[in-house]
């Protein structure tokens, strides 16, 4: 059947199709839910800008070392009929934090060497300062057997501290160890030199200087005082001069103790005298000398 076959079967005219009215169906609002959940997200966020300003005030804690009380400690603990020393080496470990000592600078003496270029302050106590600037170059032998400059600073009353340098052209004997500055040895800045320290308390580079405090484990049997456990020493950095490094060194603690029968009696337990140390839980006649050589070292200048 072809097209026009099929228009002759339609009615004349087609029904109208109804769209269908949709109805919307009313819900009844629960409103009491609504404003339970609207309360609950108000004490969230409430809860969480509370917990937020708290973290941001709360201030930032450097841990100290922790110090086991003397009970836990293992120590080679003398018989109750031990040595007085025995007894105040031990005392160490109830020692309370001791405050900074009230020092004035105003009454120490002054030493000066315009040849080598340093100047510095000291207690007048240690009586007077000499210094000794050696030639060491050897002009009899070929190839010279030694060469450079070597320079060392005494006092009269006090000699407990070392003051030694050496020019960078000073030969170093089998064993030696003159500072001579960071760029001729190992590490040649003071930062590597405390990347690759191990045994030291605290080691801090300051200008052209080095504070380091070695402790208890640096016990190495060596010829250098600044090698030494339990030592402050300052390390001047100085390439341009004749004298192209400079240390200065000492011991602090009271002459009550005996390092080496300290040494014994911790045996292990090394790290529990260091944060003693750090702490300031000394006697006070230690604490007093560590004192004197930290305003010692601040007074340096190259001149």
């Amino acid at each position: 059947m072809d097209n026009k076959a099929a228009q002759d079967v339609m009615p004349e005219q087609l029904p109208t199709l109804q769209t269908p009215t949709i109805v919307p169906v009313q819900k009844s609002i629960n409103w009491t839910k609504i404003s339970l959940l609207i309360i609950l997200g108000l004490f969230a966020v409430a809860g969480s800008v509370f917990a937020s300003i708290q973290i941001a005030q709360k201030p930032i804690v450097t841990p100290t070392p922790t110090i086991q009380p003397i009970n836990s400690i293992s120590i080679n603990t003398p018989s109750p009929s031990g040595s007085t020393q025995d007894k105040e080496i031990l005392a160490l470990f109830n020692e309370k934090p001791k405050s900074r000592t009230v020092i004035n600078v105003e009454t120490w003496k002054i030493f000066e060497d315009k040849t080598v270029g340093i100047r510095f302050k000291y207690p007048p106590e240690w009586g007077e300062a000499h210094s000794d600037f050696q030639d060491i170059n050897d002009k009899l032998n070929n190839p010279p057997l030694t060469t450079g400059w070597v320079y060392y600073i005494q006092f009269s009353n006090h000699d407990r501290i070392y003051i030694s340098g050496a020019s960078k052209d000073m030969s170093q004997p089998r064993g030696g160890c003159s500072f001579r500055g960071f760029e001729t040895i190992k590490f040649p800045t003071p930062q590597k030199y405390c990347n690759n320290s191990k045994d030291t308390i605290y080691c801090q580079p300051a200008g052209n200087g080095l504070h380091v405090l070695t402790g208890t484990n640096n016990a190495s049997k060596t010829q250098c005082i600044e090698y030494d456990p339990l030592k402050r020493i300052y390390y001047l950095n100085r390439p341009s001069k004749i004298i192209s490094g400079i240390v200065f060194a000492s011991d602090f603690l009271s002459n009550k103790y005996d390092l080496e029968k300290m040494l014994a009696l911790i045996e292990g337990n090394n790290d529990k005298i260091n944060a003693l140390v750090l702490e300031r839980r000394l006697d006070t006649e230690s604490i007093s000398n560590y004192d004197t050589l930290e305003k010692l070292f601040e007074t340096i200048e190259e001149i």
